[in-house]
């Protein structure tokens, strides 16, 4: 919000479509200039195509907050290999692939700049992530 009211235009992606339909509206209402897009991180040409419809509507991308993450909270004894699969496919591999999409028209830009949000779960040890606990 802070952003479009300084006068950035926002491109806005994500799984869940109902929630960047509230955002644009809130946007909207307040004067700002939004695009929104259905977006899977863990597909890369979902991602090389959110990049081009930035492009196409903007002429180039200055900043990218990459955003999106999962936390799966199962201890290691239980072996679940397909939540740990599906946090690095969104929060290593997502990452990876919305930056490697924008990277080629930031490259000119005067300005542009990567964000990349993390939770505190990089900060801060969760027994059901810590090797050594139950």
């Amino acid at each position: 919000m802070t952003l479009s009211k300084e006068g950035a235009k926002i491109v806005a992606s994500a799984r869940r479509i109902e929630r960047l339909e509230e955002l644009k509206k809130s946007v909207e209402s307040q004067g700002g200039e939004i695009i929104i897009q259905k977006l899977d991180v863990t597909k890369l040409d979902d991602c090389n195509n959110f990049a081009k419809i930035a492009v196409k509507r903007y002429g180039n991308v200055d900043i990218l907050v990459n955003n999106a993450g999962i936390m799966p909270l199962s201890f290691f004894k239980n072996q679940k290999i397909d939540e740990w699969d599906r946090m690095v496919d969104v929060n290593i591999k997502g990452v990876f692939y919305c930056t490697s999409a924008v990277i080629p028209y930031m490259l000119n830009n005067k300005y542009r700049h990567i964000v990349n949000i993390s939770s505190t779960a990089g900060r801060i040890v969760f027994p059901a992530v810590c090797l050594l606990c139950n």
